[in-house]
């Protein structure tokens, strides 16, 4: 069933803040403006919701400047229809000048806001170029402090410029550089040094799995590829592909892998430290 529609002419134009039904409560910028029409018969009539929360322009100036705007809707005749025991207008049936954005009727009323609400916009610069002080004088206090902390890390004089803290704070990662590599290269040698004793034990100890070898470039018996290859006591050990890409220098700790002929080839590895 479709709405039944009524006529009126607006008498009055009443502009109304509602902060409850505002989405921008962590801005703290209430700007949802509903203006209402009155008509002649003292219906009261929606017409627009203007939302302007993004806004920082004093509410009070933003309402009144919606009011000047919509204002000339007195006199013009709309239609309208009851939704739930509240009168909405037809859309058509107001001229496309009252269609517009927030934005829209601000830039409309650009004049008469400088002119009507001079006092307030002149509060809101004081007020908003007192912030910005404030802030810019937060940051250098807390820029100072910072500074001064960072001169004393390093010991430098309170009155160290940036320039003379940033040459000793790159020094001292240099020295930490060096330090934290001298750290890491005699932790590796002391771990070398215990994974030899490690070898040399097992060795000793009769461990047939394990060999001392240095090895010399030899060739395969069929196939004529190259391989790195050692003696001892009668058997031929190779080294396998894996661990060939690099020719073995000096002695090297190596474990068999496998056999290859019985009692006189095996295959073996290299055994790392980690």
């Amino acid at each position: 069933m479709s709405a039944k529609f009524s006529q009126g002419t607006i008498r009055e134009i009443e502009t109304v803040h509602r902060k409850n039904l505002s989405t921008f409560d962590g801005y703290k910028r209430y700007a949802r403006i509903v203006v209402w029409a009155i008509t002649c018969k003292g219906k009261r009539v929606w017409v627009r919701t203007v939302e302007g929360g993004l806004d920082p322009v004093d509410v009070g100036v933003k309402i009144a400047m919606t009011q000047e705007f919509f204002a000339g809707l007195v006199g013009h005749r709309i239609r309208f229809c009851n939704d739930g025991g509240t009168f909405f207008v037809e859309e058509n049936s107001l001229p496309k000048k009252f269609l517009v954005s927030y934005q829209e009727i601000k830039e409309a009323m650009q004049k008469w806001v400088e002119v009507n609400c001079a006092e307030k916009l002149e509060q809101l610069r004081i007020k908003k170029s007192a912030k910005m002080a404030s802030t810019r004088k937060a940051n250098a206090e807390a820029k100072e402090v910072e500074r001064k902390r960072r001169a004393t890390r390093f010991g430098l004089p309170d009155d160290a410029t940036l320039e003379v803290i940033r040459q000793a704070e790159k020094e001292w990662w240099e020295q930490e550089r060096l330090r934290t590599e001298e750290v890491l290269r005699q932790a590796k040698e002391k771990r070398l040094v215990e994974w030899r004793k490690k070898m040399e034990a097992l060795i000793a100890g009769g461990d047939s799995k394990y060999l001392k070898a240095t090895f010399t470039l030899g060739q395969h018996r069929q196939t004529g590829e190259g391989q790195f290859e050692f003696q001892k006591d009668g058997k031929l050990y190779v080294l396998r592909r894996q661990d060939s890409h690099i020719k073995p220098e000096g002695e090297q700790y190596v474990s068999i892998d496998r056999e290859l002929v019985p009692g006189r080839i095996y295959l073996v590895r290299k055994e790392h430290c980690y």
